[in-house]
């Protein structure tokens, strides 16, 4: 049987390294669409994205949160009030601005969001086991800077 992949390959060839890496970034969309509907994890996406955040750059404003995610003020806003209504996030006026609520992960919402981030460690890891260390630093490194002009892309 066919991979994937080899498919893909294939059928770029004589295309340009664009179109090659369009047409695996429209497999890589579905396929994590796909594994994130099989997996029975302990938070939505967009949890633990949010509580990732704050557990590795601290407590900090909605608007903060908005922007570093790519959102809106009102969205990022209500996904903070179904986090704080799970328990897993608290909102404390910033001492600097007591107009501004400071959004900060509790220990339920840490723990929650570390045992996902372990559960989906441990599938990345099973997907590069065949890869050499340079390859996985390479890939990270590039996969960094993609996001970086994602991100550009749609902030301008």
């Amino acid at each position: 049987m066919t991979k994937p992949a080899e498919i893909a390959i294939s059928a770029d060839e004589g295309r340009s390294p664009a179109a090659a890496v369009e047409r695996e970034l429209m497999y890589l969309a579905r396929t994590l669409d796909a594994v994130q509907r099989k997996r029975a994890y302990p938070l939505e996406r967009s949890e633990f994205i949010i509580l990732r955040i704050l557990s590795e750059d601290g407590a900090q404003g909605v608007g903060k949160l908005a922007k570093r995610l790519l959102l809106d003020d009102s969205t990022m806003t209500r996904q903070i009030a179904g986090l704080e209504q799970k328990g897993l996030v608290t909102r404390t006026a910033d001492p600097s601005d007591r107009r501004v609520g400071l959004i900060a992960a509790t220990d339920a919402g840490a723990a929650a969001m570390e045992e996902m981030l372990a559960m989906r460690v441990a599938r990345v890891e099973t997907y590069l086991a065949d890869w050499r260390p340079a390859e996985r630093q390479t890939f990270a490194r590039l996969l960094a800077r993609l996001n970086a002009a994602l991100a550009d892309s749609v902030s301008e």
